[in-house]
């Protein structure tokens, strides 16, 4: 055997030469730390060898395969052995010529150490042995082999493990697979000579590793290894019993010494722990307790024994007692410290216990929560520890589980329960408000019943126990004024949560019903209290009591009748929003009185108007909505979040009833604010000077103004003497207290007279030049403090308008009217114009695009209401172009585009999309007929587009943007298809500049967009009209380019029309591309740039293209003279290679001859096949035509 390997091993070296270089590339692959990639590189490695080894000798590629994964073994790349090895594994796996024997003789002699060899180099030889004879193991080829082979290895593994101290794992774990695997004779025979004296070692001497061996030497050698046995050495038969609690600590405490690496010894005895059923809470307290109690690296130890026995713990009493403060402790130390070693391992325990959550057993809930929030932990464990632990908690036990903890940190802020840590009342507090948004709880009495206790204890006292009011049963602690704050600033937070919270994932209107009713119960409860002096006490820090009730007792009326009249309905009506807003208007009493005093009166009145059934509306008073929709504005910006949440459910109620009027203060607040330097360059919806103005209107004006100058000019002399009387100025106090120090002794007190403050100071100058610099010092810090006013002033500002956005996104979102529609449109322009113009502004401008494209997405679902005027809106319509000229962006030319197509929208519904009659329309207006209203509408609207139109082709000044006629052309071709006629006449004008005609071309592709049904919806007639025209101007312009006037714009998108109208209509498109034109443009292709070129390789391609009878005809000429086009190009082929380098003209001859039969248009549906592909298929069915022929004879 060794012979053969010798022999083997030799010829490698000889056919390394003759390995596929696919095979190189996979060792390669093996040492990347990809497991994907080393897992896909060994199957392909074993394939391969697997097609290579067809006989009983070894092939080269497997004597290479084994030669270089041996060597690689003792390679020092990060993941080289691990490839390698497995590797390895596999190929003794799967080839029986491959015996353990063979690669026993490859280490041997690859894997030698040498006197010159560093001790890292040692190492790593040493190593590479012990994987491969771990590879030898795994494989199951060691116990195939010949007799003796086992004695072998494990003498191996035992001298490896005495050479290197980090070797000993590596060694010892493959001695107890190869223990494991082995029969009791061969372990007799040949394994337990060698390890004898580890076996008999005992406690005292004992390892980890030792100790590792013994455990899998008895469980799986007992007749060896029997009771007399290890009794006598181990002092039980069972090794991790309870006799042997202090001896394995020891042994644990010596696998430190390896910190931070664990040993595989933990696994072992944690596995042997679940499986005997021995005490966890005995084997916690005697063992993992006492490794906590040592140095860093025996906690490190404990805290991954107990992460190992967490998920064995299934009793909740068995938790109580293993999460011990030493646990907790280092919980609390390590979580927040993400550099230190144990920071991993404390979130792994944090999260194997989350694990446990949800399951069903509410027990095992409930203590997980009561370990992390009462002694020895506390309710800021989340604080100090920064994490959502508990949190997460409460997010994830059961429904049962949190109404414990509920009522048991209610009980703590009674002061009834003293489990928890004093000092906490705060922190429990804000602890319910992550309870009601658990999803786990769905009962609306529980949520009732917090609201409750928090309204309760915020706002009340309770004198005398009362078991009939909920909340009121005991005598609770009075909290002090801190915690009274926590408690009435929770009770609004959860009032807002519970407003955004929908666990039951109902309608939005069946949600807004429900939280309606759970505040009107509130109020009811609160009433209640408020009725029951003699056991419960209203506490107000305002002197205001008396006033308060008062008010009270009419929102308690008023939302009784409200609530009465909600009932009967399905949907939601006005009446839940206004029971909403009283509701509220009235818990907020016992906070703000003052703004509740002021609104309280107007949403009676507002009530009252609108649940009248005759509405009567006086000409001097408001409607009742607008002044719902002041007091919404006004509610929009306080900074309490569920006010601005109730001011924007309530106003999504009340949508449906949402006037003009009441839109436009909502407008007029966000109103972007002009500065000075912006006031005349601000975009705004007005009618613009003309430019062009009459000489004698500017002189009539200028005389008026001098007129009125000379009639004031004795009212300005008389204001210039007064100007000249100092006004009396208040002068800050703080202020002159801050000169004053800065002057010190040189400031002249208040009691001294003039005459002394007149007098000439004695203060010299470089006395004064330092109280100068003093002054200067003072006003700079006044000027920044009032400019850092100013900015938190604007940020105010721009926050308010924000919020207001959402209203205005609302009134998008629902079924929007024409008026409303034309409004928004309005302040969304100004507002992005403003987000250009300002910086400061641009998050608001940018919220305003999003608006506006949700609004004209749904432009065709705008309802019309008898409140549009078609006036007014050809006026925006006016001011829309004019705000275009303007507009300094692309995006916001697009959207002015866009706002345009909506106002056309509101203006004609149904001929927006419907094709042109433009025949019938003249027709009807000489003949008398009466015009539709819309076909009115249409003509007015193309008339404004046609003199924006017009200027934008011939007029220099005009400032007008491409992009809003390319978009509008481009969306609705057929409205705005009339205009072809102005586009043809700018093209076919002398006069037109070449920049206008590259306009007007880039126009027409829009018009084109439609497809091939574009001539059926213009309609024959006039399509036969309009093609006439269109042809000879675009023949004419083809013809009239030249090389001395090529404009490449220009010249490109006059052939994209000409290719566009290919595509519609080709019979059009071939008047245009005439022999004449073809010539022409092949002579000028040349001078192109790419786009040009490419365009002009489309429209030549199309001028190839034949139809009918004359392409049946040249496909039947292609097959029958294939064989002599194949002979042309193969002798045109012949003829480039005779002429060379030197035969330009022939190689130019060629190229175009090839480019001329072979070009291929990229958006045609056909490709033109080569005349080889030609040649080649001809000749096919030739032969087949022959064979066929034969076979009839």
């Amino acid at each position: 055997m060794s012979n053969m390997v010798a022999k083997h091993m030799e010829h490698t070296a000889a056919s390394t030469g003759r390995v596929d270089s696919s095979v190189l590339e996979v060792f390669k692959t093996l040492a990347e730390g990809n497991d994907q990639a080393r897992s896909l590189a060994t199957n392909f490695l074993i394939s391969h060898l697997q097609t290579q080894q067809k006989t009983p000798e070894i092939c080269s590629d497997l004597s290479y395969s084994l030669q270089r994964l041996i060597k690689g073994l003792s390679s020092n790349r990060k993941w080289a052995r691990l490839g390698y090895s497995v590797a390895l594994t596999q190929i003794l796996r799967v080839f029986e010529v491959v015996t353990g024997q063979l690669v026993l003789e490859g280490i041997d002699k690859h894997l030698v150490v040498t006197q010159h060899d560093s001790k890292n180099e040692a190492g790593a030889v040493y190593m590479g042995k012990a994987f491969g004879f771990l590879a030898i193991i795994q494989s199951g080829k060691l116990f195939q082999s010949e007799p003796g082979l086992v004695s072998e290895v494990v003498e191996n593994l035992r001298h490896i493990s005495t050479q290197k101290s980090y070797l000993q794992p590596i060694c010892y774990q493959g001695l107890v697979s190869l223990v494991a695997k082995v029969s009791g004779e061969v372990f007799t025979a040949q394994v337990w000579p060698h390890l004898e004296a580890d076996l008999v070692l005992g406690w005292d001497d004992c390892s980890p590793n030792t100790l590792l061996l013994v455990y899998w030497s008895a469980k799986v050698h007992k007749k060896k290894l029997n009771k007399t046995f290890m009794t006598k050495h181990w002092g039980s038969m069972k090794l991790f019993g309870e006799k042997n609690y202090a001896n394995m600590l020891q042994v644990l405490q010596k696998s430190a010494e390896n910190h931070p690496v664990i040993h595989s010894i933990l696994d072992v005895i944690v596995d042997d722990l679940a499986a005997s059923g021995h005490d966890v809470v005995g084997f916690f307290n005697q063992i993992v307790l006492k490794l906590l109690e040592g140095s860093h690296s025996h906690k490190y130890l404990g805290l991954h024994l107990y992460l190992k026995m967490v998920p064995n713990i299934t009793d909740p009493a068995q938790l109580r007692k293993t999460l011990s403060p030493a646990i907790m402790n280092m919980l609390v130390f390590n979580l927040p410290r993400k550099d230190s070693t144990a920071h991993t391992t404390c979130h792994s325990i944090v999260g194997s216990l989350l694990s446990k959550l949800g399951a069903g057993n509410s027990d095992m809930d409930t203590a997980v929560l009561e370990c992390f929030t009462r002694a020895p932990s506390s309710l800021n464990f989340d604080n100090v520890t920064s994490t959502h632990t508990v949190s997460a908690i409460l997010h994830k036990i059961s429904e049962e589980a949190v109404k414990q903890y509920a009522a048991s940190l209610m009980a703590y802020i009674n002061g009834t329960d003293r489990t928890f840590p004093g000092g906490q009342e705060k922190l429990a507090v804000s602890q319910f408000c992550s309870m009601l948004t658990s999803p786990k709880v769905k009962d609306p009495k529980w949520r009732l019943s917090v609201l409750q206790f928090l309204l309760a204890r915020s706002f009340f006292t309770v004198t005398c126990p009362n078991n009939s009011l909920p909340q009121c049963e005991v005598l609770a602690n009075q909290p002090n004024n801190a915690v009274k704050q926590c408690l009435r600033a929770n009770f609004y937070k959860a009032l807002n949560t519970l407003a955004t919270l929908n666990p039951e994932k109902s309608s939005r209107a069946e949600h807004f019903q429900s939280y309606v009713g759970l505040v009107y119960e509130v109020v009811k409860y609160t009433d209640t209290l408020i009725k029951s002096p003699d056991s419960v006490t209203l506490q107000l820090e305002t002197g205001l009591q008396e006033e308060i009730l008062e008010i009270w007792e009419e929102v308690v009326k008023i939302a009784a009748q409200i609530e009465k009249k909600r009932k009967k309905e399905k949907s939601i009506s006005h009446h839940d929003a206004f029971l909403m807003l009283f509701t509220y208007v009235g818990l907020l009493l016992f906070s703000e009185p003052e703004s509740v005093v002021t609104v309280m009166e107007d949403l009676r009145v507002c009530y009252e108007k609108a649940t009248q059934k005759k509405k009567v509306k006086q000409d001097d008073e408001p409607a009742w909505m607008e002044v719902v929709t002041e007091v919404l504005v006004s509610m929009m910006s306080q900074r309490s979040n569920l006010t601005r949440v109730i001011a924007n459910t309530v106003f999504t109620a009340l949508q449906s009833n949402l006037s003009r009027e009441a839109l436009g203060i909502i407008v007029t607040a966000l109103q972007p604010n002009k500065t000075a330097d912006e006031e005349e360059d601000m975009l705004a919806f007005e009618d613009d000077i003309p430019e062009e103005m009459d000489a004698d209107s500017v002189t009539d004006d200028t005389t008026t103004t001098t007129d009125d100058n000379n009639e004031n000019s004795e009212d300005d002399s008389e204001d210039e003497s007064s100007a000249d009387e100092e006004p009396e100025v208040t002068v800050d106090e703080a202020l002159r207290e801050t000169v004053k120090v800065a002057l010190g002794k040189a400031a002249v007190a208040d009691d001294e007279d003039e005459d002394e403050e007149e007098s000439e100071s004695d203060l010299s100058d470089s006395e004064m030049m330092k109280l100068d610099s003093k002054l200067a010092e003072v006003f700079r810090s006044l000027k920044k403090g009032r400019s850092q006013e100013e900015k938190e002033k604007r940020r105010q500002i721009l926050l308010f308008k924000s919020r207001l956005l959402d209203l205005v996104e609302t009134v998008v979102k629902s079924q929007l009217s024409a008026s409303h529609a034309m409004d928004v449109v309005e302040l969304l322009l100004q507002l992005m114009e403003a987000g250009h113009r300002r910086t400061e502004e641009k998050q608001l401008g940018d919220r305003a695009f999003g608006i506006f494209r949700r609004l004209a997405k749904k432009q065709k679902e705008i309802k019309s209401d008898p409140e549009f005027e078609k006036t007014s809106a050809f006026v925006m319509m006016d001011n829309l172009i004019q705000f275009s000229r303007k507009a300094h962006s692309q995006d916001l030319v697009k959207a002015v585009s866009d706002a345009c197509l909506v106002i056309i929208r509101l203006l004609i519904h149904q001929k927006l999309d419907a094709p042109p009659t433009v025949m019938t329309r003249s027709r009807s207006k000489s003949d008398g007929v009466p015009i539709d209203k819309e076909e009115a509408y249409l003509q007015e609207v193309l008339d404004k587009v046609r003199s924006s139109l017009s200027d934008f082709l011939y007029r220099r000044d005009h400032r007008l943007h491409m992009v809003f006629f390319h978009n509008m052309l481009n969306k609705h071709p057929m409205m705005f298809w009339p205009l072809t006629d102005l586009l043809l006449q700018s093209l076919n004008d002398p006069k037109v500049k070449v920049h206008s005609k590259t306009q007007a071309c880039s126009l027409l592709s829009a018009l084109f967009t439609t497809g091939k049904n574009l001539p059926h919806d213009v309609g024959d007639d006039h399509w036969g009209q309009f093609s006439s025209a269109l042809s000879t101007t675009l023949h004419t312009l083809l013809l009239g380019l030249s090389v001395e006037s090529f404009k490449p714009k220009y010249t490109l998108e006059l052939l994209h029309v000409v290719v566009r109208l290919s595509l519609i209509h080709p019979d059009t498109a071939r008047q245009v591309a005439t022999n004449e034109v073809t010539e022409k443009l092949t002579g000028l292709k040349s001078h192109f740039n790419k786009d040009t070129r490419c365009m002009c390789n489309r429209l030549l391609n199309f001028t190839r293209q034949k139809t009918g009878k004359k392409q049946k005809q040249k496909k039947k000429k292609r097959t029958n003279s294939g064989q002599q086009n194949g002979d042309v190009v193969e002798n045109m082929a012949e003829l480039t290679l005779v002429n060379g380098a030197g035969g330009d003209n022939s190689s130019d001859l060629l190229s175009d001859s090839m480019t001329s039969t072979m070009s291929v248009d990229s958006d045609s549906p056909r490709k033109r096949r080569s005349s080889d592909e030609v040649d080649a298929k001809s000749v096919g069915s030739s032969r087949k035509k022959k064979k066929t022929a034969k076979k009839q004879k």
